[in-house]
């Protein structure tokens, strides 16, 4: 960000240039395609020997809709799966810890219980609403063309 804050102030630019060119021409003038290929692109590649290569040719493909849908609700999924595993022993544990204090105080025979069957059942429920909460913004997410999102941040 350094690099870019300078090459902003070496043209005279800042933040609130909301029409300013971060990439141009030496004159300061928008790119021409052609000639940035001729200035640019060609001298990058021919020397290395490599095939006549387009800038386009560079670009990584973009998820489909259905890869981006998947990708939140598999962050969903994480989430939720670190919390349980690292939550429910450890809420179970401080439960039984704090139980045993209580009981002692009203001198009562501490026999904490935690029904393995009803902790997993809450588990698998959390993932389940962890992933329909997800879904929202997962479709909002997949039906959102790339170049709109690029051209809002």
């Amino acid at each position: 960000m350094d690099d870019l804050a300078a090459h902003l102030a070496r043209r005279g630019l800042t933040a609130a240039d909301r029409n300013g060119l971060v990439f141009c021409s030496p004159k300061g003038e928008p790119l021409r395609y052609q000639n940035w290929l001729r200035r640019t692109w060609r001298p990058a590649w021919e020397p290395a020997g490599l095939p006549a290569l387009r800038s386009h040719d560079l670009v990584v493909p973009a998820h489909t809709n259905v890869q981006v849908a998947a990708t939140v609700a598999w962050q969903a999924t994480v989430v939720v799966a670190i919390g349980t595993v690292v939550g429910a022993p450890l809420g179970v544990a401080l439960g039984r810890s704090l139980w045993d204090l209580f009981a002692r105080e009203i001198n009562a025979v501490p026999e904490p219980s935690a029904p393995f069957v009803s902790v997993l059942l809450i588990a698998v429920g959390a993932l389940v609403v962890a992933n329909l909460v997800a879904a929202v913004p997962g479709r909002i997410a997949a039906r959102t063309p790339t170049a709109h999102a690029f051209r809002t941040e």
